[in-house]
């Protein structure tokens, strides 16, 4: 009896085919692998980029919180204090009414009986041509 082959797992056996014009499929297979590592590059630098922005983000936080502080201090130090009670504006808001927009009916059909008289008075004149 012939001893049974054991298959081990991921092992495969090889397949060769044969094509009738390689240049084109390896050329097209080079240039895909040509614009996968440019994507690959693109994609590094937008990953590099978005830490950058975090952390120009996490300083420009820690600019103003600084930048909070400081104004708070020289608002309690040299700054006059208002009371609370005593502040009024100076000019008071009024309301305006809208103007309303009139329109004149007369001027408005004789506009439109003008313009029926030269429509008329084109045909009339088609007419006769």
């Amino acid at each position: 009896m012939m001893p049974k082959k054991i298959k081990k797992h991921g092992e495969e056996n090889a397949v060769h085919v044969r094509l009738d014009s390689p240049l084109p499929l390896r050329k097209g297979m080079l240039s895909t692998v040509l614009d996968a590592a440019n994507m690959l590059s693109v994609y590094e630098d937008v990953v590099n980029l978005r830490k950058r922005r975090s952390e120009i983000i996490n300083s420009m936080a820690s600019t103003i919180s600084s930048v909070h502080k400081e104004l708070k201090k020289l608002g309690n130090e040299y700054l006059p204090q208002l009371p609370a009670g005593e502040y009024k504006a100076e000019h008071e808001l009024k309301r305006i009414a809208p103007e309303v927009l009139v329109i004149h009916e007369e001027a408005h059909d004789d506009e439109i009986e003008r313009l029926k008289a030269e429509i008329a008075e084109i045909d009339r004149k088609l007419k006769n041509i």
